[in-house]
């Protein structure tokens, strides 16, 4: 029994101690959350993703993704218009780490949006656009609502 309940503990040891790893540094300090490491091209090349405490919701036509710590490449959201017109706002907030947010389509980013404040994009046509999100260890709440024009 003791040695079940010494390796249980070395175990969850180990698994806290892990939470960095994969993480890429934010070297460019708190001040700024610019992309230190990453480029922004690499939200087509870059592949692969850690993140820690990740929260979805969806509610009606409002979309919430919180997350503590994120690095890499990752896909928050896919848009599909079919055709129509679609109003987007988004509402981006990071307050840790290093992170670039764009609505992308076809291998191009149609929509760098900015940090810390709310912005309103439109978007038609009948290609998906995807919401994707570059991090070095940032920690970011994104609130995205969806209405037709």
């Amino acid at each position: 029994m003791k040695k079940i309940f010494i390796i249980f503990v070395l175990v969850m040891c180990l698994t806290l101690t892990s939470c960095n790893l994969g993480h890429i540094e934010d070297t460019n300090g708190d001040e700024s959350f610019e992309l230190a490491t990453l480029t922004k091209d690499e939200i087509f090349t870059y592949n692969t993703s850690t993140t820690v405490g990740v929260s979805e919701v969806s509610k009606n036509s409002s979309f919430t993704f919180r997350c503590k710590k994120l690095s890499g490449n990752y896909l928050i959201k896919t848009l599909t218009p079919k055709g129509r017109s679609l109003k987007v706002t988004i509402d981006f907030n990071i307050t840790d780490g290093n992170a670039f947010l764009a609505l992308v389509c076809d291998k191009e980013v149609i929509y760098e949006i900015p940090y810390n404040k709310s912005s309103v994009y439109n978007i038609s046509g009948s290609k998906n656009v995807q919401l994707r999100i570059l991090g070095e260890s940032c920690n970011v709440s994104i609130i995205m609502n969806i209405s037709e024009e």
